[in-house]
């Protein structure tokens, strides 16, 4: 978790696709072993017998059995402010490259964590309002000067929220999605919001829900998700080792959440055109749009620009998509409803086509 100059808390998770666990421990500094923990990510983990061509600077025997490679390295609580945050992350990623990183991936990301401590329903909502407004961007910009990850596995773990977007699952009557965001917006009240989002109130406690694989996840401002992190997640920003880049997205994602939080004040729910990554090619005027009206740090902004116009163009296939987590049995949705039916989907949804440690293993 990161900590910043108004009482808000951060976190930051980068996923890597060569470092293991045991790398990290023998060679990392004591900063980065104060600041960072590796953690079990099937999403990025590989065995080293399917890692061809494989570099690991200083590390193990590539023919070592058993040996698991890829590992997420979550943040621990510390100052934010620019000088010591960038130091830190100039620090992280000098190792990960010394120690055989690649600066790009068709696997990896990073995400952020924006603390929201018991949130007003109208700031939830604006966040998913605003978050549908600016998609397109964010996912251009999370490209992080390189094409987007997700064309590669359907985007399954950051799915859009916005169009065909968010990942569809199975109800009692049909398939639907686990949510829609027209419903979320005009949700009556707390209730009716998280009924209608993802079934939470049975879902919410569960790691390895649905919803939680979007690129803009709320799940841990449910209110009954006591002890989990109360944030706003960020999941659509590629790796890279550009430790401004890293930076310059971080304050992107942050001020989005500062915006929502002034405007649910000022004016209330918004009211704003989506900017689906399925429809909208406007990114260049939406990154205008969102530095003048979150009074967005100059000096960022350019490195904003400069992401953007280094990233192509994001095309995503405009199909519905089961959840990638059927392989984990889940269960039905809305089985024990208050009376909301989500809307089932008439059209075919297709299975999407991932890569994670299980998929390699034929598992």
């Amino acid at each position: 978790m990161l900590h910043i100059e108004d009482g808000i808390t951060c976190g930051l998770e980068i996923e890597t696709d060569f470092i293991c666990p045991e790398v990290f421990f023998k060679n990392a500094s004591r900063n980065l072993q104060e600041n960072f923990a590796p953690t079990h990510d099937a999403s990025v983990e590989s065995d080293v017998s399917f890692a061809s061509g494989l570099y690991l600077k200083n590390s193990f025997n590539l023919n070592s059995r058993g040996i698991v490679i890829g590992t997420e390295l979550v943040s621990n609580i510390f100052n934010s402010d620019e000088e010591t945050f960038l130091k830190t992350l100039i620090e992280l990623t000098e190792f990960l490259e010394n120690f055989g990183e690649p600066t790009t991936s068709e696997r990896s990301g990073i995400h952020f964590h924006i603390s929201l401590t018991n949130p007003a329903l109208k700031i939830i909502k604006n966040i998913l309002i605003l978050g549908g407004h600016y998609e397109s961007l964010f996912f251009r910009i999370g490209g992080m000067g390189y094409k987007f990850r997700g064309e590669k596995n359907d985007s399954i773990y950051c799915r859009p929220i916005t169009n065909v977007g968010p990942p569809c699952v199975a109800t009692p009557e049909g398939w639907a999605q686990i949510f829609n965001l027209y419903e979320l917006k005009y949700a009556k009240n707390s209730t009716d919001f998280w009924e209608k989002y993802g079934d939470s109130f049975n879902n919410a406690g569960n790691r390895y829900t649905p919803a939680r694989y979007v690129w803009l996840n709320i799940l841990g401002l449910f209110p009954r998700n006591r002890g989990g992190k109360k944030t706003v997640e960020f999941r659509v920003f590629n790796k890279t080792l550009n430790p401004q880049y890293i930076f310059a997205t971080f304050l992107m994602s942050k001020y989005l959440v500062h915006y929502a939080i002034a405007t649910s004040f000022s004016q209330g729910v918004l009211d704003l055109k989506e900017n689906s990554v399925f429809t909208s090619s406007q990114e260049e005027y939406l990154l205008w749009d969102f530095i003048e009206k979150t009074n967005f740090p100059e000096k960022w902004g350019e490195i904003l620009f400069e992401i953007l116009r280094n990233s192509p163009q994001v095309n995503l296939p405009d199909y519905y998509v089961k959840s990638h987590l059927y392989h984990r049995n889940n269960p039905e949705f809305w089985l024990d409803s208050r009376g909301y039916q989500p809307e089932i989907i008439l059209e075919t949804v297709r299975f999407p086509n991932f890569t994670d440690i299980h998929v390699l293993r034929g598992e």
